[in-house]
């Protein structure tokens, strides 16, 4: 059996991440320590799937065009950042997106046919999200306290928090990627593109 590790997304149009790209420069050198994101590989995630059986590609795809039929083409606004699990603690570094509530629908109707095409339940309830950094893990690496303060900040909207990207987008597509890890990053392939309609 072969299988791929595999997530439904929203490809970003390229502007928006260079845009990006501009302030994760800026925040890289306050914590050089995190993994940051490529802004090349920003997405927003609808489904993770882990490993999935490549015979399953076929009814992925026809399930991700019967979701791609009843949804419009909608933008997406870049809203305040946060940390999972919590900002005291910060793992995951994001950037939140706006509106919530379509992102929550697109990605419920996106379940809705995974699960008819033959994968299981959502692990985790979905949160509308960029990543754009993880703390390393290992013994004795931790966050440095001064950046998570600044994000703590930026997260409250404090004006001394310094600024975070604004901008927009028009969730237009979803892509079915192919994740591939390597040493030095991981690599996204697009397995099947569906526009919105």
């Amino acid at each position: 059996m072969r299988t791929v590790r595999a997530f439904i997304a929203l490809p970003l149009e390229e502007k928006l991440r260079r845009e990006i790209g501009a302030f994760l420069v800026r925040w890289r050198k306050k914590a050089p320590d995190l993994k940051w994101v490529d802004p090349s590989l920003l997405h927003v995630t609808l489904r993770f799937l882990g490993e999935v059986d490549v015979g399953l590609l076929a009814p992925l795809d026809r399930a991700l065009r019967e979701v791609a039929r009843g949804t419009k083409p909608f933008h997406v606004s870049l809203g305040r950042v946060g940390a999972f699990p919590v900002l005291s603690r910060p793992r995951v570094f994001w950037l939140g997106l706006e509106p919530r509530d379509e992102l929550a629908a697109l990605a419920a109707r996106v379940d809705r046919q995974v699960e008819a095409a033959g994968l299981g339940r959502r692990a985790e309830p979905f949160s509308p999200h960029l990543t754009v950094a993880r703390a390393r893990s290992g013994p004795g690496l931790q966050v440095d306290p001064e950046f998570v303060t600044y994000w703590q900040a930026l997260a409250g909207g404090e004006p001394n928090g310094g600024e975070t990207p604004g901008g927009q987008f028009t969730a237009s597509k979803i892509v079915l990627y192919e994740s591939r890890l390597h040493p030095n990053g991981p690599e996204y392939l697009p397995l099947v593109e569906v526009e919105l309609r």
